[in-house]
């Protein structure tokens, strides 16, 4: 069921009312409520992340290939969830290519929303999915847990935690640099 939720924001001693729509998704085992358009703003004003701030290969590798590593089911889910794909709050490795080249990312997007049904992937030890040479090569969990990097009230927000397994597109030079520290 959608809802209008009223925000009341001050600016400039001016009192102005914001509704927006209150919507749920229901995915694999979880039940969310969400902000689309509170979280489409957030990410139209928030710079696109860039691999120039880290410049370590797993950033560059995570931007160079996540297009083709994100299954279908979850592109739709961040369009319906308002959330940008490009503009992730973190994205690591998480260790050395695999034999066949691939290799593990991790990370997380925010978005305004609540956890209505289903796993806290915080809860119980499960911070994130496995990642295991035999699991899926895309795993997510949600959580209201978190992490770094946000100057709005985390109260309103969820995180979508993800691992992925993604072929390697960035420069092979920077996987040969990575290989030999």
């Amino acid at each position: 069921m959608d809802s209008l939720i009223q925000h009341e924001l001050r600016k400039d001693e001016v009192h102005v009312r914001i509704l927006t729509l209150v919507e749920t998704v229901r995915f694999n085992e979880w039940l969310i409520e969400f902000d689309r358009e509170r979280t489409r703003e957030g990410y139209e004003q928030s710079r696109e992340y860039s691999a120039k701030d880290c410049g370590c290969a797993g950033c560059l590798n995570w931007i160079a290939a996540w297009p083709e590593g994100v299954p279908d089911e979850v592109r739709k889910l961040f369009m319906t969830l308002g959330v940008d794909p490009r503009k992730p709050a973190e994205v690591y490795d998480m260790g050395d290519p695999l034999e066949d080249g691939s290799m593990w990312h991790g990370g997380w997007y925010t978005f305004f929303g609540k956890l209505l049904e289903g796993p806290d992937s915080y809860d119980a030890g499960r911070r994130i999915p496995d990642s295991s040479e035999g699991s899926s090569r895309f795993q997510l969990g949600f959580t209201s847990h978190i992490s770094f990097g946000h100057s709005k009230s985390t109260a309103e927000l969820l995180q979508l935690e993800f691992i992925a397994r993604l072929p390697w597109r960035a420069d092979p030079a920077l996987l040969e640099f990575r290989r030999s520290i």
